[in-house]
């Protein structure tokens, strides 16, 4: 047997039946839908933040290695041996991450700058052979 909302009972709200049968459901076209509660996307949110939290953290020890570097002069160390050993014992993880950091940025600038050197060597043995009349790419 089938069911007959009323449209007096909660289902009435969700078949759209009101009294009297004439109007449907209460639906704004235009209604924003955006406005979800807090806990819907607040996954994405945190791992949003945690993103910009490790990126600001990178800069900073890019900054920190980069002051480091040049504020020393070459050969030139602060303190004796005893006291630089008796504090490298907590800090020597912390300095290993740091170097490798700075090494992968060395890299990375490194590679940048070879590429832009083939980009510009490539490009001068075009205008070269292009002068000869030769191509670079089959046609």
């Amino acid at each position: 047997m089938r069911y007959y909302a009323s449209g007096e009972s909660r289902e009435s709200y969700i078949t759209g039946i009101r009294p009297g049968g004439r109007y449907g459901t209460v639906h704004d076209v235009e209604k924003r839908r955006d406005n979800l509660p807090e806990n819907v996307f607040h996954y994405i949110k945190e791992g949003v933040q945690r993103e910009e939290c490790l990126r600001r953290n990178e800069e900073e020890a890019r900054a920190r290695i980069r002051l480091e570097m040049f504020s020393k002069k070459p050969g030139q160390h602060r303190g004796n041996v005893a006291t630089i050993a008796a504090e490298s014992g907590g800090d020597a993880e912390q300095s290993a991450a740091m170097s490798q950091l700075e090494r992968e940025t060395q890299t990375r600038e490194r590679r940048a700058a070879l590429q832009e050197l083939y980009q510009r060597d490539r490009r001068e043995w075009e205008v070269r052979l292009g002068a000869r009349g030769l191509a670079t790419q089959r046609t």
